[in-house]
């Protein structure tokens, strides 16, 4: 019998390799797990850019629904943009020009209803923060502001400044 006892250095390198590649399975799962944390906190990091980014598209996408220009929508864009009101981000102030447009129907009177609805939003809800309005208060303050723009709509005031003359005169 011509037994032959195993080829040491053989099972060695065997094993040697074995372990190399262990390694390497092993540091490619533990770089693909830290890049998934990575990501998974990048994602969340930006989670409130991108859902303000989409209520500012769907505000864009309101404002165009009410049969508006392109050229409309890009002065809306500008003026929301340049129009900083502090307290209000740009989204809020084009969900306000979209609204008083629908009011108004006229550039330069959304434009002025915009920022005035904006500052008083802004002072609602610093009174609001202060604890001197309840959130009952605030609410009604809110819908209190449109509510005052389409009456001096309504009464032609806004578009020409001054309230509209009576018929009994």
């Amino acid at each position: 019998m011509n037994s032959r006892p195993p080829n040491k250095s053989g099972l060695t390198d065997t094993r040697s390799r074995y372990h190399q590649a262990l390694g390497v399975c092993n540091q490619l799962a533990s770089t693909g797990a830290a890049m998934a944390v990575t990501g998974g906190a990048t994602l969340l990091g930006m989670k409130p850019a991108l859902s303000e980014a989409a209520a500012y598209s769907q505000h864009v996408q309101c404002f165009r629904a009410q049969g508006v220009s392109e050229l409309q929508v890009r002065n809306a864009k500008d003026f929301v943009a340049s129009h900083p009101v502090l307290g209000n981000s740009q989204t809020e102030l084009m969900k306000l020009y979209t609204e008083s447009w629908a009011i108004t129907r006229d550039p330069h009177h959304t434009q002025d209803a915009t920022v005035q609805l904006a500052r008083a939003e802004t002072a609602i809800k610093m009174l609001g923060n202060q604890g001197l309005l309840t959130p009952e208060q605030t609410e009604s303050f809110n819908q209190l502001s449109y509510a005052m723009l389409k009456n001096a709509e309504l009464r032609n005031e806004i578009r020409n400044g001054s309230p509209a003359l009576s018929m009994n005169r």
